[in-house]
């Protein structure tokens, strides 16, 4: 009985996978952000299963499969969900000036809240690692990818939160916007050394576009700088 069920959990776990892999492959833009984040919550649905049914095979823990075990399952199930908070992130970035209720202010707040989840996906994935000195091919995939979203949106957050100061347009905000600017861009330089690792670990796994990866961190950096010399430029004149 058992083993029929982790079969059935393995089941929903490969359904998962095939669905992050089709939100992966999907170019994130308007018209496809609706497809991207339900196949995501879809994928986060179907690991939630799968960890239950685990739960409830009760089986020895030397049985268990080791892409079935709870943390690995867990981990997989908190990435879904944060994955289909980015896109959130994306739909409202593209709303800002269009809808009032959309700042920077709360792009920043929603960015801060998913790199505190990546965050706090990391004491799962410590465990997942076992051996520090030889740690499986899988779990530094996770903890590589951890690292990287979580300086991401780090910086992502603090370039919003720079933006929004930049705008209050008086010396106070300025100054402190331009702090926040230039905190974003050490987060996307420190996320690219994370990024590399993350690609590296992700070859024997799952296909990451690199180029896409890169060229993302690459605008990241180009729009904060952008807004940067701006922002110096006008403090200035005013002095």
């Amino acid at each position: 009985m058992g083993d029929t069920m982790l079969e059935e959990a393995s089941v929903m776990v490969a359904m998962a996978q095939v669905l992050l892999q089709k939100a992966k492959s999907e170019v994130l833009n308007e018209s496809s952000m609706l497809d991207i984040f339900h196949s995501l919550r879809k994928a986060a649905g179907a690991v939630e299963a799968a960890l239950n049914v685990v739960r409830e095979a009760n089986a020895p823990g030397d049985e268990v499969p080791d892409d079935l075990k709870a943390n690995m399952i867990d981990t997989l199930m908190q990435i879904s969900m944060a994955q289909a908070q980015h896109v959130t992130i994306r739909k409202a970035q593209m709303q800002v000036g269009k809808n009032a209720a959309i700042t920077h202010n709360l792009i920043a707040r929603i960015c801060h809240d998913t790199a505190e989840r990546y965050k706090a996906m990391e004491r799962i994935v410590a465990r997942l690692v076992g051996n520090p000195k030889k740690p499986n091919n899988v779990a530094k995939y996770f903890v590589a990818h951890m690292r990287y979203k979580q300086l991401y949106f780090l910086g992502m957050g603090y370039s919003m939160l720079g933006m929004q100061r930049i705008g209050q347009d008086d010396d106070v905000g300025c100054a402190s916007g331009i702090r926040n600017l230039m905190t974003a861009t050490d987060c996307f330089d420190k996320a690219q050394v994370a990024a590399n690792a993350f690609c590296d670990s992700a070859r024997t796994i799952v296909y990451v576009d690199t180029r896409m990866i890169n060229m993302q961190l690459d605008e990241c950096r180009g729009m904060v700088q952008g807004v940067l010399d701006k922002a110096k430029k006008s403090n200035e004149t005013v002095k």
